[in-house]
């Protein structure tokens, strides 16, 4: 959000969270149409992460990634992994006593899918599986590069006041980015959304959705999406 105020703009420290495949593949886009307009990945008041149960280094059609793409890739502060490790998966099956809290909602019938290779398969149980295990490294990685994007003394010597902007630290917004097609961000998200409201009750919180739709007519040059506050 920017206030404009004689020329000045004061802007508002933002992270976008990309979940899955497809907000790894809106936020390279964004970085790379920033990449080739400023010469940087993002502005330094903007945090990018993106989590995924898929690691692999490839674009969401699976072609892998051309020059540009890996010029704007994720730096290791910018990304967590939340594969599925056969071990994990193992381990909550054999003791399911242990995580109550898991299977008061995790079908054991799940198990006949074995282990679960580069993503979620489109099961959102196993999103949501992903978003539990890594809770702990997940919410460290926002809290750390809330920390980065907030520090106004570091964007101080950015010279960011020279490019006519002002950094109002006191507030964060907040958004997260995935489809309702897969299983990672449509299985994650809305235990997300609540974990960054109990962190931050007053932040402002807003989903891009990318809708099923969008798989099946992107050839066409239209896509549909949801924009909601959380």
């Amino acid at each position: 959000m920017a206030e404009n105020t004689s020329g000045i703009q004061k802007q508002h420290p933002a992270m976008m969270i990309g979940l899955g495949g497809t907000g790894k593949q809106v936020l390279l886009n964004f970085r790379r149409m920033y990449y080739e307009r400023y010469g940087a990945k993002h502005p330094p008041y903007v945090g990018h992460i993106w989590i995924d149960t898929d690691i692999r280094n490839l674009l969401l059609d699976g072609k892998e990634m051309d020059f540009l793409m890996k010029e704007v890739d994720f730096d290791e502060g910018e990304k967590v992994s939340v594969e599925l490790q056969k071990a994990d998966l193992q381990n909550f099956y054999d003791y399911p006593n242990d995580y109550p809290h898991i299977f008061s909602w995790f079908d054991r019938r799940l198990e006949k899918h074995g282990h679960i290779l580069n993503g979620a398969g489109g099961i959102r149980s196993f999103g949501r599986l992903a978003f539990f295990r890594y809770y702990d490294e997940i919410m460290r990685t926002v809290r750390d590069m809330h920390g980065k994007i907030s520090n106004v003394a570091t964007h101080t010597d950015s010279s960011l006041e020279d490019k006519g902007v002002i950094l109002d630290s006191g507030s964060l917004d907040i958004w997260l980015i995935f489809s309702v097609a897969g299983g990672t961000g449509s299985g994650m998200f809305l235990d997300f959304a609540f974990a960054l409201r109990d962190r931050w009750p007053n932040v402002q919180i807003r989903s891009l959705i990318i809708l099923p739709s969008v798989f099946t007519i992107i050839k066409k040059n239209g896509f549909m999406v949801i924009l909601m506050q959380l």
